[in-house]
């Protein structure tokens, strides 16, 4: 079906609606133009929908525009980023387990006694005071095999009083020592896959959310989109509603001055009344819907302008062009391409990694705590601090060290259970996967569907809107020969409005099944961008407004 045949006539509050396309299709079709041309001055041709002139007024938007908005304000959008931006921060504290700890202490210790000494064959009672000031320095780095590595010195400083001082070697002593020490976990919490364990779960975990908040963009710009439709149609069912009630307003007055000439009951006239009135209520309920629909649209924008600018309408400038489409219901490039594009179920990939490697560590903690550890040391003793340091300088006393230490809980529940928890959560990773992919296709394959039944919908409407015209018209004209009644003209008006509003609904169900179709097989942005010709930075924090339009 060739776009020049759909009969659809748009207005804006502007001086006319542009027709824009709008071809959320593959790319290698390219759109026909539509070069119908209107003549507002004459009757529409059978088969058209009249522009209108509604009273409407307020600021004109495209669907670039809303688009723009809603990636830049949208409040879900915006806390999705703000994931991003913790997850990220995960990565710093993670990798934060092999920043070198510096350490520094300070201690003053007192202590008082009574000691007995001998002294020239006599036993003398006395107290004894001792003054110790300890200071000490270490740095301690975290290998990737699981050991930690320590540098130190420590002083410590001993003044001696009292009945004890003549038997110290030096008062005040100085004492010294400089040390190196490695432990090394020999089975549990050994090798760089349990140390870089955090690590590697926080960076998938910051891809994961990114994929999330590109497919969070996708939802929103979704939503976006569908409500700006959802608004076309409000208004262009009111367009539609007015019209009717233009038409049973003529229709009665027509009649007011046949009941008047005396060339029909005055029945006729009451029956154009009564329907005058249904149309009436008909236009009043289609005002509500257009505030009804604006209001989602700037929900979904996170309109922060006052309450004068939430009641000021919003006029779409775009229109629902109906472009022919070969869209294969069962198409498997359609599947495969959902799979390597949606960005939700490469987070549910991601899971599955995220619970291997928390297998994997949780398998390699049930073994037993054995750590080895070695240590060298060189110390220094004299009344000074200096000629002490030179001691440990010249390392003329050294020491060293080195043992196993072994630690087993009996029966060691906890590890085990830790085990069998990772089993069942990579388990379940893996039956999210599955799930996902089965709801993937489910709606790919809806979303083709719902694009198929609107292309049949809008073939049948465009000749159901012709039939109910023609039959219209033949109606009048039996009207003004006397061989019809006005219930029957009032009912063939209302089969046409239900037909015209049935053509636009079909167009803008048309519309959201492109926008659906691209968001379900993972490419709306890039759709949205190319078609529109937008550039989206992911990069760029959405609290920093990405807009670039006017000022609304």
């Amino acid at each position: 079906m060739a776009a020049n045949q759909i009969p659809f006539v748009f207005r804006a509050a502007a001086p006319a609606f542009l027709l824009a396309a709008f071809p959320f299709l593959l790319p290698a079709q390219e759109p026909p133009q539509n070069d119908t041309e209107v003549d507002l001055e004459e009757p529409a041709e059978p088969g058209y929908v009249s522009r209108l002139e509604v009273d409407l007024e307020g600021v004109e938007m495209s669907l670039a525009d809303v688009v723009l908005l809603a990636f830049s304000q949208n409040l879900d959008i915006q806390l999705q980023a703000i994931d991003v931006q913790i997850s990220e921060d995960e990565i710093d504290i993670a990798d934060s387990i092999y920043d070198p700890v510096l350490g520094a202490g300070f201690s003053h210790t007192e202590r008082q006694q009574e000691i007995t000494q001998r002294q020239a064959g006599e036993t003398i009672t006395g107290t004894s005071e001792t003054r110790t000031e300890s200071y000490s320095a270490s740095l301690s780095q975290l290998i990737p095999s699981g050991a930690t590595a320590s540098v130190g010195f420590t002083s410590d400083r001993t003044t001696l009083r009292g009945a004890r001082e003549p038997f110290a070697v030096y008062n005040p002593a100085e004492t010294q020592r400089a040390f190196v020490r490695l432990t090394q976990p020999l089975l549990r919490n050994f090798g760089p896959m349990v140390t870089n364990r955090g690590l590697r779960i926080s960076r998938i975990q910051e891809e994961a959310t990114r994929a999330l908040y590109r497919q969070e963009i996708d939802d929103r710009l979704a939503d976006v989109m569908d409500a700006y439709w959802d608004l076309v149609f409000a208004i262009r069912n009111l367009e539609v509603q007015t019209a009717s009630l233009e038409a049973a307003e003529e229709l009665a007055r027509v009649n007011e001055a046949r009941v008047d000439a005396g060339v029909a009951p005055r029945t006729e006239l009451l029956q154009a009344r009564a329907q005058e009135a249904e149309r009436r209520n008909d236009v009043i309920r289609a005002r509500a819907a257009i505030l009804a629909s604006q209001d989602a649209l700037l929900s979904i924008l996170n309109w922060t302008g006052d309450l004068e600018t939430w009641d000021q309408p919003i006029l779409p400038v775009d229109t629902p062009d109906l472009y022919d489409a070969d869209i294969e219901l069962q198409d498997p490039g359609l599947i495969d391409m959902a799979i390597s594009r949606r960005q939700d179920f490469r987070a549910s990939e991601l899971g599955i990694d995220i619970a291997k490697i928390n297998q994997d560590v949780a398998r390699w903690q049930r073994l037993p705590e054995l750590n080895a550890f070695v240590e060298l040391g060189a110390s220094g003793f004299d009344d000074n601090r200096s000629d002490a340091f030179d001691d440990v300088t010249a390392t003329h006393y050294q020491d060293y060290s080195y043992g196993l230490e072994f630690r087993y809980p009996i029966p060691n529940r906890r590890a085990r259970a830790e085990y069998r928890q990772s089993q069942h959560r990579h388990d379940r990773a893996e039956v999210d996967v599955r799930r996902a992919e089965l709801m993937l296709v489910t709606q790919v394959r809806n979303a083709t569907r719902t694009l198929r039944t609107a292309l049949d919908n809008i073939e049948a409407t465009e000749a159901q809107v012709e039939a109910a015209q023609e039959t219209l018209e033949s109606e009048r004209r039996r009207l003004e020969v006397g061989a019809a009644t006005t219930f029957n003209v009032l009912e063939f008006q209302e089969a046409l409005a239900r037909a015209q509003v049935a053509q636009v609904d079909a167009l803008v169900n048309y519309q959201k099944g492109l926008i659906e179709l691209e968001r379900s097989t993972g490419n709306l942005l890039d759709a949205v961008g190319r078609e529109l010709g937008l550039e989206f930075d992911l990069d760029e924090r959405v609290t920093e407004s990405a807009w670039r339009g006017p000022d609304y």
